[in-house]
């Protein structure tokens, strides 16, 4: 149930922190493929912390990437992904404006 986590980067620390929440594990992988295209996106924009920002806001990989695109597209994007990278709370800037 988390080989689709690993195929995407995620460490075993962070699995077992997810492992927690057996609920969000089965949502995540209920979800896996669109799970797989957020994480490669995520990277291709340059966001380094993927794993922090999975396990502060877990939800923004149970939505499609289209939907996070187009939150993201409200912001300057370098801006607003060196921002994330500098803390992963500032992903909350992002739902701020929807």
């Amino acid at each position: 149930m988390t080989d689709f986590l690993v195929v995407s980067g995620i460490s075993l620390n962070t699995i077992n922190q997810l492992k927690k929440n057996e609920n969000l594990l089965s949502d995540l992988y209920d979800n896996k493929d669109e799970f797989i295209n957020i994480t490669n996106y995520l990277r291709m924009i340059g966001i380094k912390n993927i794993e922090e920002v999975l396990i502060y806001k877990p939800e923004l990989f149970l939505e499609s990437k289209d939907n996070l695109i187009y939150s993201l597209s409200q912001f300057d994007l370098p801006t607003i992904v060196n921002m994330i990278n500098e803390d992963c709370t500032n992903i909350d800037l992002v739902y701020e404006v929807d």
